[in-house]
Order: structure tokens, then C-alpha cells, then sequence
């Protein structure tokens, strides 16, 4: 439903399906969940300068801060309702510089203000008088964003149209109060999300049309301009701008959605980095795509080793960050149902071809992969895999397999490629501290310690090596 990145590069999705936050590392396809967090579908993420995240866990009405494992209430988390200590189902989220706390309840039909530090109760800023057309009223607001000078952008989803609220005009419901400004009411279908580039042109994620709507930024010259921290979607605007109503597709199609890579699929969202790249929520196909800016060099790709082999590509060409799409056959140049990869420090990729059940590697440059891990055919054997998520390489290429239908780890060590070792897990569904229940994401460090989603228990595991049984790192109770 919603990215954000850090000041490392780092894009954590909310995938809100699986109630779950991923984090992707800079350059990797392979994400892992975010600990310490029980959440019911999460819809809006949003990452501070200083590294905490904020996230809103729409279905239990609240929105959380996480920082190093740890989730705070820091709005909401009263219940459902339409008074102003309570939320209602909500999908846009934008933090200002003094940690206070912008929601855009979208079943209220309102956009509220939350004081850092106050989880009691917020105030009202935009709408809230029941869905409507009229400058004071909103209609299913979904996306917002809050510039250098305070003034409130809202995508006003049902009308079709973004909204700005001017700082200090604060909605009241008294005479003479001043209500929102429509910036562009153009031909759109159901926008969703929305940000600014690095010029201050607004960027709209037109979710129904298949497309991203950029509407080009005048300003007068008298004016002055502020740039945020890089770690937020960089913005030049002034406290004057408006924004030209015709406007220019900057990724995907009108009407057209399908899974080329110069094609969307409901966008929902869309965010940019410090270097000007697009990504975009690509809902309806499952990935997150990367669009470049403009025509890209070898050398500003450093840190997207996967796409560095793109320098001729334009600006409406992407690639895929994190999601694959299925395949079609077990033959050699086939995958089918590929569900987790991962990439080493020499660019080979390990493929978890998930319908094929096993495990395929792919050198650089070359048509066809070959087995590593598997048979083929699913099986509780150790010379076969069953319905397995994730993978893991550790630096000495071992492989890794969280093999959700055999409720076990296995380890298949480099250049082995008959049978692996169990390493956890007894191939029965349970709770005690050698069982798992239906294990998906994993991870590995430099102490070959490993750490398990154990889903069906609620839980993430640790098994240090050498040792027998799990230790439970943190229990999830939802």
C-alpha cells in the first residue's frame, strides 16, 4: 500500500495483505519483516529524518511509531469511531519537523492533526462534515503532504481533485473561515497518493487511469523556497505556487495496466529519494518499481547494482525492485511461482522457484539457471523441498530454505546439490521450542545465527548454531 525509504536507502513497504512492514536493503530484492509489531492492515508508512518510522495500522485505528524494534501508540488506539480521539479506516500519513502527526482518515472523511506527545485526542484540519464536493468538505482523502511552510496538500480521492489547506486557516466551522483551494481538478480516476519532485512539480499516483500524473509548478520569483532533508521527498514550494491544470504521464499508461515494465496496475502510491528516482506502489501487479530519472550513466547506479546495465533507458522504463512476476515452466529458462530472491556480491542471483520446488542459480549475463537446491517435486525427504518463502545465503553461500509446508529450516551447503541438512523444525506443526508452524521470512548473521518468522505460532524464533531448540525473540499476540 505505501514505501518509504531511509537516509541509507533502505525502502520499507507496508504490505498490508500479509499485515506486515518489509525492509528492503539498498540493492537487494529480498526483504525482511520489521520485529516487535502486531499490526491489522498496515496502509501508510512514513520514515523521519532522524530513522523512526511511522506506520498506520488502519484496522486497529491507530498509528504507531517504531524505532529499533520497539512500537509506540503515538495516535489513535481508542477504537473505531468519528470523535476526534478516535480513527477510522485511514490511508495517508505525513509527519512535519516538530513530530507532529497528519492523518488522512479517509472513512471520516477528514484529515486530523495529532500534537507530538499527545495520544489523547486530535483536532480536526480539513473536512469532517460528511462526504462532499464542496471547498469545505472532502470525499474519501487519501494521500497528504505538508510542505516547508506548514500549507496542507490533500488528494481528495472521490472528487478527483487535490486539495490545499493554507496553515494558520485551519477548518473551525465559523463565519469567515477559509476552506480548501482545489490545486487540479483534471481528468483523473480515484488518486491516490501524491508527493513533489526535487523542482516542485506535484506528482499524483492516479490509481484507476493506470498511471503517474506530473502537473508542472509556477512560482513567482519573489518567492522564497525551502529543500527538506533528503531523507523526505525533496520539494521546492513556494508559499504562492500553483500548478499548471495540463499535465504530462510520467510513468504507465491511460487505461492500459499490464506487467511490462513501462506499464502500472492500480498505482497507489508513489514517493522519490534524494536522487531524484520514482518509486512507485504498483498494487495490482505486487511489485515495487524503480523509475529513473531521465537517461541514466553506469555511475549514478553505484548503489542500484541491479540496474546499473541501464544507462539508455528513459525515464518511462522501469525496473522491478521487490516482486516477481510468475512463471511459465520447469524448464531451465522457466520459473514458476517465484516467490523470494536473493542477490550475492557478484551479482549471481539464487531464485526460490516456488511451483518448481527448488532452488535455481542465475550467473550474470547468462539465458538459462540451473538447480541448487530440490528436486522438483515437493517432498519431506532431505532430498527434496516442500512449499517454502523465503531463502537466505550466508557468506559462504550456503543456502537457506524456510520451508513453510514442511514447518522446518534446511541448510544446503555450497556445491551440494543431493540433499540438505535440517536445521530446525520437525517436519510436524507445533509450539514447542524444536517445532515450527508454517515458517516464512528468515535471516542469518555473521555469527551464523539464524532467526525465523515463525508465522503460525506468532512469533520470531532464534536458533543459535550448534544448539537444538529455538528461543523466542518476540511473541506477536493478534
Amino acid at each position: 500500500m505505501d514505501v518509504a525509504y531511509d537516509a541509507n536507502g533502505t525502502l520499507y513497504v507496508a504490505d498490508s495483505t500479509n499485515d506486515r512492514i518489509q525492509r528492503f536493503v539498498n540493492g537487494s530484492t529480498t526483504g525482511t519483516s520489521l520485529s516487535g509489531l502486531t499490526i491489522n492492515n498496515p496502509t501508510a508508512v512514513f520514515m523521519t529524518n532522524n530513522g523512526i518510522l511511522y506506520i498506520i495500522d488502519s484496522l486497529n485505528y491507530r498509528v504507531l511509531r517504531w524505532n529499533n524494534g520497539v512500537a509506540t501508540i503515538v495516535a489513535g488506539g481508542h477504537g473505531i469511531g468519528s470523535t476526534l480521539d478516535k480513527m477510522s479506516t485511514s490511508n495517508g500519513l505525513y509527519i512535519d519537523t516538530n513530530l507532529n502527526i497528519y492523518i488522512s482518515d479517509t472513512a471520516n472523511n477528514r484529515v486530523t492533526f495529532w500534537t507530538a506527545g499527545n495520544t489523547t485526542i486530535g483536532r480536526l484540519m480539513a473536512g469532517g462534515n460528511s462526504a462532499g464536493s464542496g471547498a469545505h468538505q472532502l470525499n474519501s482523502p487519501w494521500g497528504i503532504y505538508v510542505d516547508a511552510n506548514g500549507t496542507l496538500y490533500i488528494v481528495d480521492s472521490s472528487n478527483h481533485r487535490v486539495q490545499k489547506w493554507l496553515p494558520g486557516k485551519i477548518q473551525r466551522w465559523s463565519p469567515g473561515s477559509t476552506y480548501g483551494i482545489t490545486l487540479v481538478a483534471v481528468t483523473m480516476a480515484s488518486p491516490k497518493g501524491m508527493t513533489f519532485d526535487s523542482i516542485g512539480n506535484l506528482v499524483v499516483a492516479d490509481m484507476s487511469y493506470h498511471r503517474i500524473d506530473s502537473f508542472s509548478i509556477s512560482c513567482p520569483q519573489t518567492t522564497t523556497t525551502t529543500i527538506p532533508p533528503t531523507t523526505q521527498s525533496l520539494n521546492q514550494v513556494c508559499s504562492t505556487a500553483y500548478w499548471n491544470s495540463t499535465f504530462r504521464i510520467v510513468a504507465g499508461s491511460t487505461g492500459s495496466y499490464s506487467t511490462a515494465m513501462n506499464r502500472l496496475y492500480t498505482p497507489i502510491d508513489v514517493t522519490f529519494d534524494g536522487y531524484g528516482y520514482m518509486y512507485v506502489v504498483d498494487n495490482g501487479n505486487n511489485r515495487i518499481q524503480l523509475f529513473p530519472p531521465g537517461r541514466l550513466n553506469t555511475s549514478s547506479m553505484m548503489s542500484y547494482p541491479l540496474i546499473s546495465n541501464l544507462g539508455s533507458t528513459s525515464s518511462t522504463s522501469a525496473v522491478t525492485l521487490a516482486g516477481l512476476s510468475t512463471g511459465g515452466g520447469n524448464g531451465y529458462s522457466e520459473l514458476s511461482d517465484p516467490y523470494s530472491i536473493f542477490v550475492d556480491l557478484n551479482g549471481i542471483m539464487y531464485i526460490l522457484d516456488t511451483g518448481n520446488f527448488r532452488v535455481v542459480k542465475w550467473l550474470p549475463g547468462q539465458p538459462l539457471g540451473f538447480t541448487v537446491a530440490g528436486s522438483g517435486v515437493t517432498g519431506t525427504t532431505l532430498d527434496k523441498i516442500g512449499t517454502s518463502y523465503a531463502i537466505y545465503l550466508d557468506n559462504q553461500s550456503n543456502i537457506y530454505i524456510s520451508e513453510y509446508g514442511n514447518h522446518r529450516i534446511t541448510k544446503w551447503l555450497n556445491g551440494n546439490l543431493t540433499a540438505g541438512i535440517r536445521l530446525a523444525g520437525n517436519n510436524t506443526a507445533g509450539s514447542a521450542s524444536n517445532q515450527l508452524n508454517n515458517p516464512w521470512g528468515i535471516f542469518v548473521d555473521g555469527n551464523y545465527t539464524l532467526y525465523v518468522v515463525d508465522r503460525g505460532n506468532h512469533r520470531i524464533q532464534k536458533w543459535i548454531s550448534g544448539m537444538f531448540y529455538f528461543t523466542s525473540i518476540y511473541i506477536l499476540i493478534y
